[in-house]
């Protein structure tokens, strides 16, 4: 079963890989400015956005973070974090333009805490969001999996309307 019980059917679960540390291994295709499209920017967060029912994050506890982090992934992501050459930084969860459906998750490594950041400590892991994307990631949960077929974090929305098949990008509508 993808879900706990009682969760919402519209959650859905992404992988997002960080494929940086491997980018000596593969050549970098130059891109040419005349047919490359130019990046379509994040939408504003303005009424436009449709929510699914729950607190918004006025009514919620102003304590709670933005995004819940499981123990399994803070457990994964101090492991990376230790290998990493920065082993003091924090995880960062935030919202790119990109992917097929407009937006999408990324996970890194910063030490580069910003005026605007949201901070949090959860089991372990320090975990910045930036404002922009806080308004994307509200209610989100950050798991992972081990599991043979199903090995890498997931990233459960419940303001993800639409989803691409890919499992990484997502639009709020």
């Amino acid at each position: 079963m993808p879900f706990p019980a009682g969760t919402d059917a519209r959650q859905e679960s992404f992988q997002v890989v960080d494929l940086r540390p491997f980018a000596s291994r593969f050549p970098q295709r130059e891109r040419n400015p005349q047919t490359a499209k130019p990046p379509r920017p994040l939408p504003a967060p303005s009424g436009k956005v449709k929510c699914p029912p729950g607190p918004r994050r006025s009514e919620r506890d102003p304590n709670l973070p933005t995004i819940e982090v499981t123990a399994d992934a803070a457990r994964k992501a101090r492991q990376l974090l230790a290998a990493s050459p920065a082993p003091a930084s924090a995880l960062r969860v935030r919202v790119i333009d990109g992917g097929c459906s407009g937006m999408r998750y990324e996970l890194l490594f910063d030490a580069e805490v910003r005026d605007d950041d949201e901070q949090s400590e959860q089991h372990g892991l320090r975990v910045l969001v930036d404002a922009e994307s806080a308004t994307y990631l509200e209610g989100t949960s950050v798991h992972y999996s081990d599991a043979l077929n199903d090995a890498g974090f997931k990233i459960e929305n419940p303001r993800a309307e639409t989803t691409c098949g890919c499992g990484e990008s997502f639009n709020v509508v």
